[in-house]
């Protein structure tokens, strides 16, 4: 992350949980907004922070989940605090369907406007986004907002596994279906991968072939809106 994230940066941690990344990307000099809805990990990430005051004027912090329209959704989770908290109800219905999950109600921010509002286009512009299955509902959506950021880089770890359904079969169509949604919006723009810390350009087709032909295995996606090199990045 070092790499790309520096004192010029609008940095928008969407999944904070305990706070490593957002508090390592202020420290890296980042304006840094981070969002955790999870009561639990949000108060933990805040004592974090105030173990770490030099970054407390970098950081906007808010216990809040990141959607396309503001309001509040229900959460679901085995523990409060694990970093596993999901709008999916992430029990296993083909085995389980007697589990029992906390629920919660959490507010919800637009992300698109709050990415709209902060943004300059003189800054660059790095969105994490780690929401346990939730991604699939949200990333498709901020697509337009991130394309049209002059210099963006966008990280999204995905959760297929937190998909589950009864019947296998449907569950392993969904699976891929919400991998291609992802892929779809975002088909067109400069993909990543990393390797031993160093980011490297890599063919979106190849992408597309190793997610979809794993549908249960979680990916992480690196995508920008301009070339960040076309060799390894030093």
């Amino acid at each position: 992350m070092k790499l790309l994230v520096k004192p010029t940066t609008l940095f928008f941690d969407v999944g904070t949980w305990m706070g490593p990344t957002a508090l390592y990307a202020a420290a890296l000099g980042a304006e840094t907004y981070a969002f955790e809805p999870d009561p639990v990990a949000y108060r933990r990430f805040i004592r974090n922070l105030s173990l770490n005051p030099s970054l407390r004027p970098l950081i906007h912090a808010h216990n809040a989940a990141c959607g396309i329209e503001s309001g509040t959704i229900m959460l679901y989770a085995d523990a409060l605090g694990n970093s596993e908290t999901s709008i999916l109800d992430t029990r296993n219905h083909a085995l389980d369907d007697a589990a029992k999950l906390i629920q919660i109600e959490a507010d919800v921010l637009n992300l698109n406007e709050l990415i709209q509002n902060c943004y300059v286009r003189s800054r660059e512009v790095f969105i994490k986004i780690d929401i346990e299955g939730a991604e699939f509902a949200l990333v498709p959506r901020m697509a337009e907002t991130f394309r049209s950021l002059n210099r963006a880089v966008i990280n999204i770890s995905t959760h297929p596994f937190n998909i589950k359904t009864a019947d296998l079969s449907e569950q392993r169509s969904r699976r891929i279906e919400a991998k291609e949604s992802i892929l779809d919006a975002y088909s067109g723009l400069y993909w990543f991968v990393w390797e031993n810390g160093r980011l490297f350009s890599v063919e979106e087709h190849v992408v597309r072939t190793k997610a979809l032909a794993h549908p249960d295995e979680p990916d992480v996606f690196t995508v920008a809106t301009y070339d960040l090199h076309s060799s390894p990045a030093n």
